[in-house]
């Protein structure tokens, strides 16, 4: 159907839950949403994809109206036995937010209270719309955070929410949206902090509250993956409007539109980028005798026995109940020119080796040795002055962001000439596919993605030989995704540019990567050149990781590994091998001995801590 040049995503059929009908979202001077038209049935999956900007979360936030108080929304939204939402009533409205409509927003952290723990948030949420005890709610917020698989749930219950990892916070925003029972579930981007397994386990989790409870789900996504394997219908928004809409299957099969077309043919595939000029072996270790050099390949970073521990007490300011061993024992070295790609689950500690790396958390043991000099024993003065030589992407735009700041001089602080900062800013800006008039905008003003590319610019903008990504690409579209990488490619072409590069994107990974270290519980379990840990992983864990990617393609649904458990507690963590209560290769000796990384017959690059290294068979039964 067409309305207005948009087509309408409506699906013919039984009554449906969810009836949106010309919806329009207009700022002063201009509409950003046009005309738009679906229908969800109760336990349907739709998905909503388009880049960055192109009006996704602002249809779903006008359908609660959620939007900024500049913002008017026009047109209908009915759910059933509810009537119009745009009309509704305040009061009324309120006991469908979160009652009838469970949302999960695209930036989780700057969704939850920051003063109360997460457990009270929950449960206020459960008593809000649900006549139960303290203590019943409380069950309950415990029972949802268990569904969601939050490690260590009960200790977790009285956190507050800068306790957690970006991942973990995602968890925390999924049971809020599901605490009181909803019929339709908004899901912005819930997926998006989550590595792949654990990506698995909740899209199981919802597949299976669709089935029991009949629950719909707006999935508003840029992962086409996702979409082919999860998703009943698609609907594609481009500039604010539905260009085309069909049955998952047919639309992958035979996208119609240019638009639609263009999105499928900039997927990132799960392979590795043909190898560049041999880099020099990775012996000896840190430590045993290895000097920096200037050129390609010499080590511009090394740490060795790295080490961060954090306390954890009882409740905000109770006493220490023990430590999370959020990084043990790493050692790593980073070369110039090359990209090293850090991966794992969300906990397992690769955001805090990141920061740790670069002094912005301090660890409690080891060495980090950076152009020649150990960084853990400069002066505040000393490590200020050389700052600029290390950045860092932070996987929060938002959260690293002033919000007093405008995007132009967030950018141009970090300069150190002022003559011609506002022509270099405008490159930069360009750099990262933004339009240089973004410079006189507010972070608040910016979409989700756009915050992504600014933090990207921001950090290039102090020209540095090591860049540190967290997450940079987790908030982009398929295509603005491919732009960023190759832009981070021809960065280190052209500047010589080291990069980490911490990702739960394995296609990225794949597409950037010289070499991969795989993290779990704070250790790195397997570490090797990109193309044979892609094509013959050794440790269980990666082979896991590697078998949950999701593939755009709807007839290879299913067939997936889905890890049973969740990562143990780094509080608690396991004896032995820290993975073998989830690996079914595992022996009696993996319960009491903790192997080390070491080289085995792939070669001395190819290093993995597993005492049954490439063992396929018991995987196998499992696929």
């Amino acid at each position: 159907m067409m309305r207005g040049g948009s087509i309408e995503a409506i699906r013919p059929g039984p009554e449906p839950l969810l009836a949106v009908r010309g919806l329009e979202v207009s700022f002063p001077g201009k509409t950003v949403v046009k005309g738009v038209s679906f229908d969800l049935a109760p336990g349907e999956m739709m998905g909503l994809v388009g880049e960055s900007g192109s009006g996704k979360t602002l249809t779903a936030l006008a359908l609660l109206r959620l939007l900024p108080p500049v913002a008017r929304a026009a047109g209908q939204v009915h759910l059933g036995g509810a009537g119009d939402l745009l009309t509704l009533p305040e009061t009324a409205l309120r006991r469908v937010r979160g009652g009838r409509v469970g949302f999960v927003f695209q930036e989780p952290m700057a969704a939850l209270d920051p003063v109360y723990p997460v457990g009270f948030q929950i449960a206020e949420t459960i008593r809000t719309h649900r006549r139960v005890s303290r203590t019943e709610a409380r069950a309950e917020a415990l029972r949802l955070l268990d569904r969601v698989a939050l490690a260590d749930a009960r200790r977790r219950m009285d956190d507050p929410p800068h306790r957690l990892s970006g991942g973990q916070g995602q968890r925390v925003g999924l049971a809020l949206a599901l605490a009181a029972g909803p019929d339709l579930l908004l899901a912005d981007e819930p997926t998006t902090a989550l590595d792949v397994t654990l990506q698995a386990q909740i899209l199981e989790l919802l597949d299976g509250l669709r089935a029991e409870l009949g629950l719909a789900v707006l999935l508003i996504t840029h992962d086409l993956g996702l979409v082919a394997e999860r998703c009943d219908r698609v609907a594609v928004m481009h500039e604010g409007e539905i260009v085309e809409s069909a049955g998952v299957e047919e639309l992958f099969a035979a996208p119609r539109h240019a638009y639609t077309q263009e999105l499928l043919g900039a997927l990132t595939p799960l392979e590795p980028h043909p190898p560049g000029p041999p880099l020099p072996s990775l012996s000896p270790q840190p430590g045993e005798g290895e000097t920096p050099t200037r050129g390609r390949g010499g080590a511009l970073l090394q740490a060795q026995g790295l080490a961060k521990h954090f306390p954890v007490r009882r409740g905000f300011w109770g006493r220490p109940v023990g430590e999370v061993r959020a990084v043990d024992r790493v050692d790593l070295t980073i070369r110039r020119g090359e990209c090293l790609a850090l991966v794992g689950e969300s906990g397992s500690g690769k955001t805090t080796l990141g920061r740790c790396l670069i002094r912005l958390i301090e660890p409690d043991a080891g060495k980090v040795v950076f152009d020649g000099e150990d960084l853990l024993t400069l002066n505040a003065a000393d490590l200020r002055a050389r700052r600029p030589r290390f950045q860092m992407v932070f996987q929060d735009p938002w959260g690293s962001l002033d919000p007093r700041q405008k995007v132009g001089a967030a950018v141009g602080e970090a300069i150190r000439e002022p003559a011609g900062r506002d022509r270099r800013v405008a490159e930069l800006l360009e750099q990262v596919g933004l339009d240089p008039a973004f410079a006189a905008r507010w972070p608040h003003q910016l979409s989700g993605g756009q915050r992504q590319r600014l933090g990207i610019a921001r950090a290039l903008a102090a020209e540095p030989d090591l860049l540190i990504a967290d997450e940079p690409v987790s908030a982009l579209d398929a295509g603005l995704r491919g732009q960023v990488l190759d832009l981070l490619a021809g960065l280190r072409s052209r500047l010589g540019l080291a990069l980490l590069f911490v990702s739960h994107d394995l296609g990225a990974v794949a597409r950037i990567a010289d070499r991969v270290a795989v993290l779990y519980l704070g250790r790195i379990v397997e570490l090797a050149p990109a193309e044979p840990l892609f094509l013959r992983p050794l440790h269980p864990y990666t082979v896991s990781l590697l078998s949950a990617v999701p593939v755009a393609d709807p007839r290879r649904r299913g067939g997936r590994i889905v890890l049973s458990g969740e990562p143990a507690s780094p509080l608690e963590p396991p004896s032995g091998c820290p993975f073998h209560p989830r690996c079914p290769s595992a022996r009696a000796r993996c319960a009491v001995e903790a192997p080390q990384l070491a080289a085995g017959a792939a070669g001395e690059d190819h290093r993995v801590s597993c005492f049954h290294p490439g063992e396929r068979e018991a995987w196998n039964q499992r696929m």
